[in-house]
């Protein structure tokens, strides 16, 4: 019997086999974090002033993640990166070329608590292959996911999480950049936030693969404030920016499953 076939047919089994499993399974993460902030007192001299970069950070996560039934999720974790950030724009580009950007980044501890529910089972490329082949071997598959090559359940989260911003050497001291000075404080180092995003579960028939998660998460309370002041063409300009944490992340991640109910 050829090996494609055999292929097949085992492909079939698991999937009768594990169709509505229960799981808990730990899920390490790595992405890439947008935090925002907002103004206080913007700068009113600076044509080119405003708020937000935009800025891309490193971040890095691990939840244990129970799955009931393909349905629902239930997952709780620990993210870390530098996803708390003020930052500013300034110049014009049309009158000057002093234009610039700065971003602070501040690395902070959040611990999620969530829950995530199951919306849609997206299939995308139907292999002809497979198809012709289930047809010679005159097999009923359970369902069609065998069939395509691409499948991900789209799963809509949200939740909570505690917030830890962690102590820097340069917090409530006067600092320089390219055309001024900042001073950025702490107002509330431990701090919360409520989250809401789209997971995304690769899966292979019988088993999760790959995981997409975009979140947005907004914080509840002021973590820090940031004061600028710097100097355009011999002209002094000042901003006060704050920040709540609020950022949107987009992870990528492998569950590693620990157990099957």
């Amino acid at each position: 019997m050829p090996v494609r076939i055999i292929f097949i047919i085992i492909i079939v089994a698991f999937a009768q086999i594990t169709h509505g499993q229960k799981q808990l399974s730990i899920t390490p993460a790595v992405g890439l974090t947008i935090p925002f902030c907002y103004n206080i007192k913007p700068s009113v001299n600076d044509n080119g002033y405003k708020v937000n970069t935009f800025e891309l950070y490193p971040s890095f996560n691990i939840n244990l993640q129970y799955n009931s039934n393909n349905r629902w999720i239930f997952f709780a974790g620990w993210q870390a990166g530098d996803n708390t950030s003020v930052s500013i724009k300034y110049g014009d580009p049309q009158k000057d070329l002093t234009k610039g950007r700065f971003s602070l980044g501040a690395f902070t501890n959040r611990f999620p608590l969530g829950v995530g529910r199951y919306v849609t089972t997206c299939k995308w490329f139907k292999s002809e292959r497979r198809i012709k082949l289930l047809k010679n071997l005159n097999n009923d598959v359970p369902n069609d996911n065998i069939l395509y090559l691409i499948l991900f359940r789209l799963n809509a989260v949200a939740g909570i999480s505690l917030n830890r911003k962690v102590e820097s050497s340069n917090e409530n001291s006067l600092e320089s950049f390219s055309y001024g000075t900042y001073e950025y404080n702490v107002v509330n180092r431990n701090n919360a936030s409520a989250f809401i995003g789209l997971n995304l579960q690769f899966f292979n028939y019988h088993k999760d693969q790959i995981q997409i998660a975009i979140i947005y998460s907004q914080g509840l309370n002021e973590v820090i404030e940031a004061d600028f002041n710097y100097t355009l063409k011999n002209e002094s300009h000042s901003a006060k920016v704050g920040s709540r944490g609020s950022n949107l992340t987009f992870h990528l991640g492998y569950p590693i499953r620990l157990i099957n109910f």
